[in-house]
């Protein structure tokens, strides 16, 4: 019986300690020495009571405080209850229409048809979490031309690895961004350059190897001699 209510207690407060996070102080800053400890998997501080009716505020560490924290195609939550947590984007390939910020807002208007993502605020209005980009009426992660959407971050704005959006409305690592279709069908300058290049090195691949092949032939003329 003893070892039950042991077991129970283990239970009980093993599950409190996973479902909590890691307390912080915010005199310490957002970035927290407390956080960063944790090898990167909560690096700031916030109050994780932010947009829910918690007036007292909870400081704990947590998974982001921009979307350049989070992995390609997530989001940072500002979401009651899931401040700091990246989210993915599963509007993504949806049906909508390009509605403002407003109408986005306005309940009167299909969700469904919304490129957005949504939570309650403590008075019941409905508040956007994260907008995409709405683009020949279809959901996308990012636009490439009007900005719309998760935006680019560089290696240096965030934790996760630096992106940009391109022409397709998909996301990419800045190193990858020169071998992308899509980039190469816009600026075929690109696959020119990539051409001219493997070009160069063969024409002067082979300028050196008949170099070497006429002098090993002199070589050997002037033995026989």
């Amino acid at each position: 019986m003893q070892h039950t209510f042991v077991v129970i207690l283990f239970l009980v407060f093993g599950i409190e300690y996973i479902i909590a996070g890691t307390p912080c102080s915010i005199t310490q800053g957002v970035v927290n020495p407390v956080c960063t400890n944790k090898k990167g998997k909560e690096n700031y501080c916030r109050d994780i009571n932010q947009n829910s009716a918690i007036l007292t505020p909870t400081f704990e560490c947590t998974q982001c405080i921009s979307n350049c924290d989070c992995k390609f195609n997530q989001y940072c939550s500002s979401a009651p209850g899931q401040v700091g947590v990246c989210k993915k984007f599963d509007k993504v390939g949806d049906d909508c229409f390009p509605y403002d910020i407003t109408k986005l807002q306005d309940e009167s208007f299909p969700e469904s048809q919304k490129c957005a993502t949504f939570f309650r605020t403590p008075s019941g209005q409905l508040a956007v979490d994260q907008l995409g980009a709405c683009v020949a009426f279809k959901c996308r992660i990012c636009s490439a031309w009007s900005g719309g959407g998760i935006g680019n971050c560089g290696d240096d704005d965030g934790v996760e690895e630096g992106r940009v959006c391109l022409p397709g409305e998909k996301q990419a690592s800045y190193h990858d961004i020169y071998w992308v279709p899509a980039v190469q069908y816009f600026f075929p300058n690109l696959i020119w350059w990539a051409i001219f290049f493997v070009l160069l090195v063969i024409t002067v691949g082979l300028q050196i190897f008949t170099i070497v092949a006429l002098k090993k032939k002199s070589w050997k003329r002037k033995r026989k001699r």
